[in-house]
């Protein structure tokens, strides 16, 4: 049924009528919201929260959409706000390059974007793209199309999770744009709905952000589906950070009550079962770890990650253990094995590792599992 619905609505490069606007230009630096608004762009501000944060949505004229969400003002700048971790995410500004160069399709419409960087990554799509569809419907502002980038939008769990989000909200499916790379959106207007978490910035932490854990389980919790409380996270069909010695760990959970599911096999509703019914969760550190938000309070968060002398220590699921009002705890392994994963792993805390199975059950025991 989702695949007939794909390539129903798969629109990898449609041209609408062409319209008289002025050329496109390579930009030249970076702009905010706040600054858009004070060259009177319109902005809609909703959700106000705690401490005066708030989501929007603002509104360009003749602005350019570039790869996996990349913002360009008619006056060429980067618009910053929606970017994730970094600033010109899409090396829009690198030597070099020149967009006014590139192919560019011309939309005489509306279209909004929700694309986000990494979004093939389930962490980026599940908390930052999809939530994106909330914020655009409560501004109430009409729009054609929806922008996503196509070319890292291939997983099963991607479109399961963005048509259920859309049928909550009522979009309508013919919605969707899909964009092929090198394809650059020039859209008569632009809607920005902003990114809710980006824990790099700020105002993230100053956030209450319940509307956003609220949808989350509106949207994909079954309240009558029953699932174990103790639950091992395998990371055995990924292609790095394993656990090498998953074998010998799994004994000893089994006997402590715990079951092992590998995430990538289950929907996103199973997901958010399994994360929803549990009381205590154990795994490797992983993108399957976003799950988080669909924990209730005082679940207890185990994450084995490495312990590597000189590394800073990976800290995001802590904060958002933190922000679910969760127990969390880290086992680090200072064992690493070399992964023979097909693809270029960088940086050493990517490598698989060993768990010391004695260490670990003390571990365990002090926490009275």
């Amino acid at each position: 049924m989702i695949l007939q619905k794909i390539k129903y609505i798969w629109l990898f490069f449609t041209i609408s009528s062409f319209f008289n606007i002025a050329s496109i230009q390579h930009p030249t630096g970076t702009t905010t919201v706040c600054e858009c608004v004070r060259n009177n762009a319109s902005v809609v501000y909703l959700l106000e929260e705690e401490n005066g944060t708030k989501q929007f949505v603002l509104t360009l004229e003749n602005c350019l959409f570039i790869g996996q969400g990349g913002i360009v003002t008619s006056n060429g700048k980067i618009l910053t706000d929606t970017e994730t971790y970094r600033e010109d995410q899409q090396k829009l500004l690198k030597n070099g390059r020149d967009i006014s160069r590139e192919y560019t399709s011309a939309f005489d419409e509306t279209v909004a974007i929700i694309s986000s960087p990494g979004q093939q990554c389930y962490y980026h799509w599940l908390l930052q793209v999809i939530p994106r569809l909330k914020i655009l419907s409560d501004s109430k502002l009409t729009y054609d199309k929806i922008y996503i980038y196509a070319d890292n939008f291939k997983y099963s769990w991607q479109k399961d999770s963005l048509f259920k989000m859309m049928d909550y909200l009522s979009i309508p499916h013919e919605k969707l744009l899909f964009i092929e790379k090198d394809i650059i959106v020039q859209a008569k207007k632009g809607l920005i709905p902003s990114v809710p978490w980006i824990p790099s910035k700020s105002f993230f932490w100053k956030a209450e952000l319940a509307w956003y854990k609220k949808l989350f389980k509106d949207v994909f919790i079954d309240e009558n589906k029953k699932t174990p409380s103790r639950i091992f996270i395998s990371r055995s069909k990924a292609q790095y950070r394993r656990i090498k010695n998953e074998v010998a760990l799994m004994h000893l959970l089994q006997e402590k009550g715990f079951i092992s599911y590998c995430l990538e096999d289950l929907t996103i509703a199973e997901q958010a079962a399994l994360f929803n019914n549990a009381k205590v969760i154990v795994g490797p550190h992983g993108s399957g770890w976003a799950n988080l938000i669909f924990c209730n309070p005082e679940t207890l968060i185990i994450e084995i990650d490495h312990g590597i002398q000189g590394e800073e220590q990976r800290s995001a699921f802590k904060g958002m253990a933190k922000r679910m009002l969760c127990s969390y705890h880290a086992f680090y392994t200072d064992i690493i094995d070399p992964t023979n994963c097909p693809e270029k792993i960088d940086h050493p805390i990517n490598q698989d590792m060993t768990v010391d199975i004695i260490a670990f059950d003390h571990f365990l025991q002090k926490l009275n599992i």
